[in-house]
């Protein structure tokens, strides 16, 4: 409990609320609903395996009481200064494909076609990600980009904070946040 309160009830009435199939916490970091998701799936003879927590995904790699592996999903999302905390949603687990790829492998064999679908779309998800990855480690100064219709030239590498590049429509220098660099990467290949 982040907060001192009198007692675990007057802090789960006072501390918790639903909305719309969120669970808000006000008092609650991040890590604190993370810790809270992991706690949560060890009921009923269930066990977490293994989980991660990927941008606002959380995932996790259940050891069910009958011996079978199962995967478990939830969207956390912070608040904001109006609504301060930070709460989760459930969701099933074919609702987002950036799963570690790694989990895949503990699940057994199926012939669910949209299990396999979604399988194959992790898989997809994360080629795409370490090929991402290799083309913005190729960049090198001189390459030009195309961002919301206008070419830039990099100039000079900033590394986690992006590229200083040259407009070459309007002959001004920027710089290039890493998220911009990625969307004109991604634009390419569309």
């Amino acid at each position: 409990m982040p907060r001192s309160y009198t007692s675990v009830q007057d802090f789960l009435f006072f501390s918790r609320t639903y909305i719309m199939g969120w669970t808000i916490f006000n008092d609650f970091t991040r890590a604190d609903v993370i810790a809270h998701l992991r706690k949560g799936l060890e009921y009923g003879g269930q066990s977490v395996r293994r989980s991660a927590a990927v941008g606002n995904s959380f995932w996790a790699l259940l050891a069910m009481p009958d011996g079978r592996l199962a995967i478990a999903h939830a969207i956390i999302q912070g608040g904001t200064r109006k609504s301060p905390g930070w709460g989760y949603k459930d969701l099933s687990h074919r609702d987002g494909n950036d799963c570690p790829v790694d989990y895949l492998r503990f699940l057994p064999d199926t012939e669910d076609v949209r299990e396999l679908e979604w399988r194959e779309a992790v898989r997809e998800h994360h080629r795409k990600k370490a090929a991402l990855r290799k083309q913005k480690k190729s960049l090198e100064p001189g390459m030009e980009l195309t961002l919301a219709g206008k070419r830039y030239q990099l100039k000079e590498s900033l590394g986690t904070s992006g590229w200083r590049v040259l407009c070459l429509d309007d002959g001004q220098p920027y710089r290039m946040p890493v998220k911009h660099v990625t969307q004109a990467l991604r634009n390419m290949k569309a």
